[in-house]
């Protein structure tokens, strides 16, 4: 009973310094910034901090259709962001820039003011994506936002093609979720 209460313990803490505020709830608390994971498949991997702040959320391997093992990858990174003075714009062009150099082609754009826009704040972009790596094709979003505490936040989620039937809808949940407290 004893070795049962310590291991909760150490679980419980261990969930609440990761910011997880339930199974599928996590807090951003550097961006205060909270998401919704869309089922139990996706797991909190990586939290790095240092200058900018690393969140990496994986999900348990898909098996495509060729038998690949796929894991699609969400990463959210948040850094200090009072030089760009609340310009969106300047911020999300300097924040893609490595990724349209490495080849990442932008298919569509979605600001606040599309009928279809699923965040619920102004200060936000998300870019759909595709690119191609060891001739494999991936759809890739990018979501840039900036908030009141001029911190920048971006938002990377990673899948192949061949997993998009499963991977888009989990994705676009996790967009839906985003909130700024």
């Amino acid at each position: 009973m004893n070795q049962f209460f310590h291991l909760f313990i150490i679980s419980l803490i261990s969930s609440y310094s990761l910011g997880q505020v339930n199974k599928s709830d996590y807090l951003i608390k550097e961006a205060n910034l909270t998401i919704t994971l869309p089922n139990l498949s996706w797991n909190l991997t990586d939290n790095q901090k240092d200058e900018t702040i690393l969140y990496t959320f994986k999900r348990d391997p898909i098996v495509d259709r060729d038998s690949n093992n796929i894991i699609p990858a969400i990463m959210i990174y948040v850094d200090e962001a009072r030089s760009y003075k609340n310009d969106l714009i300047m911020y999300s062009i300097w924040k893609q820039k490595p990724f349209i150099e490495k080849g990442v082609k932008i298919d569509k754009i979605l600001t606040w003011q599309d009928s279809d826009y699923p965040l619920s704040f102004k200060n936000s972009i998300i870019y759909k994506c595709h690119y191609t790596s060891n001739s494999i094709d991936h759809i890739f979003y990018m979501i840039h936002l900036l908030n009141k505490q001029k911190m920048g936040v971006q938002i990377y989620m990673d899948m192949t093609n061949s997993i998009s039937d499963i991977c888009e809808k989990e994705f676009v949940s996790v967009i839906k979720s985003i909130r700024i407290k």
